[in-house]
């Protein structure tokens, strides 16, 4: 029986450099939807320091927002004030991604593949080595929601303290869920991006990020 949907995975274990992934992982792209939240995070606090100042409250609450309430309104405000499209040109060139394609206008739109999913978070982990700024984000992404911490932490050991940004979306007018589930614990990034049948429900693409991330766990 062929798989509902499609699904493509991607894993980079930091120690050692080395990436394993579906055929499809370097190649096929989807939605980014809200993953892509943890780089317009990232990119504006880079910002913020390359003015050498410190995040405003409302800044900072901002940012916030977006990462553990996955607000979109907080997202569209951070990207329009950092150019918009030049957010994710900065994302391509400074994180080395490969394959992924603004769609303008719309970061949650953003075409990107799982190699590129893992890349960007690597990128945005290297960062948070010398930017306090940038740790203080990727530690928002340990405190993310319930709501927002569904598929790779639920079957993760316990106390990986993973930092995640999900992403999740009904599209209406394509009938169909684009899910992407993206985490990072212990040196290593998953990324496992789905879309699927509307009629299955969000459910459907959390049950089949577990199941990827519970597959990985016994390569590692």
């Amino acid at each position: 029986v062929p798989p509902i949907g499609w699904t493509a995975w991607s894993l980079y274990l930091l120690d050692s450099g080395e990436r394993f992934g579906s055929t499809n992982a370097a190649t096929e792209r989807n939605n980014t939807e809200s993953m892509i939240k943890a780089w317009i995070g990232t990119d504006y606090v880079a910002g913020v320091e390359s003015e050498g100042r410190e995040l405003t409250g409302s800044e900072r609450a901002a940012i916030s927002a977006m990462i553990r309430l996955s607000d979109d309104n907080a997202a569209e405000t951070l990207y329009q004030f950092r150019g918009a499209d030049a957010v994710i040109k900065r994302l391509i060139s400074e994180c080395g991604l490969k394959a992924t394609v603004i769609v303008p206008g719309f970061w949650s739109y953003t075409q990107i593949t799982a190699d590129d999913a893992v890349t960007m978070m690597a990128c945005v982990l290297g960062r948070s080595a010398t930017s306090p700024l940038t740790a203080w984000v990727v530690d928002e992404m340990r405190h993310v929601a319930p709501d927002g911490m569904f598929g790779i932490p639920q079957v993760l050991p316990a106390g990986s303290d993973p930092a995640v940004k999900n992403g999740w979306t009904l599209q209406s007018a394509e009938n169909r869920w684009r899910l992407n589930c993206l985490a990072t614990w212990d040196n290593r990034i998953l990324a496992v991006l789905t879309w699927y049948p509307a009629k299955l429900g969000q459910a459907h693409g959390e049950s089949v990020c577990r199941d990827v991330t519970e597959q990985v766990l016994t390569l590692i």
